[in-house]
């Protein structure tokens, strides 16, 4: 039971750890852009022909409406800004006739910006450039998109057709920028088309940079859109970073879990094997002393000892082990840029462990020996 208690402790603590890596992998995995003094500003927009604001230009207008404020460093738009739970879906296809499409959705994923959204968000543009505005037929993709149909290809030679009702119109792809987890680290990446906004429909939203109090950017911005049109209504702003926090929350929480019940886990174990060693060694103490007796030396009896268990040890942790080969495939499915055998943590986790019950088996025969005149006795 010792030797069986021992092997099942070493292989779930070896398992927890590797979780607490996963997740810890996972937490410090990069999103695609910076969260740190962004704020995404949303607002309501009638949908009405007799208020809606749709000249061609009204993204512009915005956008240089702001950018006159002197607490805004920078500021863009996004129909889809990170961690929003906004999506929006188009019909984009290769110039083969390819359907560019994702495990989760027939349809591509398809994002309005501005020009300076990359910039704004701080994500990295691989290649190329952004889109401009008025440039309607030219697009940026993900780099998930990119690998996957344009693997090989000259940035000169990208063309993508979008689908209207009027039929299909080439795009050119003017860059390609690096993926940005808008659902959340632990969310695959879609491929994504970015084209530029035209004109507000109500949808966008502004993502703004600036170390000015959320108070203060809030009262200057209300100023500003209204300027513009009386027809913006409902602003809220919300921290990007506190998004960031929410999302991951769920996956911090499991992470003090594990460590928690590894911990609870490792000290249970600790305790079994403390008591366990200690009623053998007091059944064995008449043994014990009649080898001191006749002339043993303490080690020589700490390695009878360690011999029978290091043998149960080694037959039960075969066992323990096969199992975990066949069942092995199924952890790895739970893990995140971490592989299933760690040579150094199946080190650490053995060591750590086979050592604190070589000392106690050590100590506890110590003890007895001391106490060897009294078991003769």
């Amino acid at each position: 039971m010792l030797s069986l208690l021992t092997s099942l402790a070493i292989t779930s603590v070896y398992i927890s750890s590797l979780v607490i890596y996963s997740q810890i992998n996972l937490n410090n995995k990069s999103m695609g852009f910076n969260a740190d003094n962004i704020l995404i500003a949303s607002f309501s927009f009638p949908q009405s022909p007799s208020e809606a604001f749709n000249a061609n230009n009204s993204a512009q207008q915005l956008i240089q409406q702001l950018n006159s404020l002197p607490i805004i460093e920078e500021v863009s738009l996004s129909s889809a800004p990170p961690l929003s739970d906004r999506s929006g879906f188009s019909a984009w296809y290769t110039v083969t006739g390819q359907a560019i499409s994702s495990v989760k959705s027939a349809s591509t994923a398809s994002h309005r910006v501005s020009p300076h959204y990359f910039k704004t968000i701080g994500a990295k543009l691989i290649s190329g450039q952004s889109v401009q505005w008025q440039q309607y037929q030219n697009i940026v993709v993900n780099s998930a998109l990119w690998d996957q149909y344009f693997a090989g290809t000259e940035l000169s030679q990208a063309y993508l057709l979008a689908q209207f009702d009027t039929g299909k119109v080439k795009h050119k792809v003017v860059g390609v920028v690096n993926d940005i987890y808008n659902e959340g680290a632990d969310t695959p990446v879609q491929p994504t088309v970015y084209n530029v906004i035209s004109a507000l429909t109500g949808f966008e939203t502004i993502i703004i940079k600036t170390h000015a109090p959320i108070t203060q950017v809030e009262s200057e911005l209300q100023t500003a859109v209204r300027a513009l049109s009386v027809n913006f209504n409902d602003l809220s702003l919300t921290p990007l970073s506190s998004l960031v926090k929410n999302e991951q929350a769920p996956r911090n929480a499991l992470l003090i879990i594990t460590v928690v019940c590894s911990s609870i886990l490792l000290l249970s174990a600790f305790l079994y094997n403390y008591s366990s060693i200690k009623q053998l060694t007091a059944k064995s103490s008449t043994e014990l002393a009649l080898r001191r007796a006749m002339g043993a030396r303490s080690y020589q009896i700490c390695y009878l000892f360690l011999k029978l268990f290091f043998t149960a040890f080694v037959i039960t942790h075969i066992v323990i082990i096969a199992l975990f080969f066949t069942q092995h495939e199924k952890l790895q499915t739970f893990l995140f840029q971490q592989s299933v055998f760690d040579l150094n943590t199946i080190l650490t986790v053995h060591l750590v462990i086979l050592l604190a019950v070589i000392c106690i088996i050590a100590i506890e025969i110590k003890k007895t020996l001391n106490n060897s005149w009294n078991n003769l006795t």
